[in-house]
């Protein structure tokens, strides 16, 4: 199970979340607030960050700063409010998700299906260039 980083404001929220991720693929740990996530962005280790639409527009800034210089490959998932209608606006993320349970673990499911495509590309273009991969 690839594991996430889930940041919000709302501890209520991320832990009803915590549910539909797992059953998306994601094993989440979850910060709430600015000030924990950018106390444990350095040391945590994940593949995905989720961060909640309950994180004002400069703590989202500040917060996917902090996971883009820790770990700048790992792709950064933005849920929408239920009222947002992305249209190739991701607000500093990579991908904005619905707020549908549904929604979001076919778009959760899809990025990681994605993920493993380019891992498997990877050590396939390793194996070409004479690097073992163990």
């Amino acid at each position: 199970m690839q594991k996430a980083l889930q940041i919000g404001d709302d501890p209520l929220l991320l832990e009803s979340r915590t549910g539909v991720l797992a059953t998306a693929g994601l094993q989440t740990l979850n910060l709430f607030g600015l000030a924990e996530a950018l106390a444990r962005i350095p040391s945590a280790q994940w593949d995905a960050a989720v961060l909640c639409h309950t994180l004002s527009p400069a703590d989202r800034a500040a917060v996917i700063a902090a996971l883009r210089l820790r770990n700048p490959e790992a792709p950064v998932l933005l849920v929408a409010r239920r009222s947002y209608t992305p249209e190739g606006e991701t607000e500093g993320g990579d991908q904005v998700l619905s707020a549908s349970p549904g929604k979001m673990i076919a778009g959760v499911r899809e990025l990681l299906n994605q993920l493993s495509e380019q891992a498997a590309a990877d050590g396939y273009a390793s194996c070409l260039g004479h690097t073992m991969m163990i």
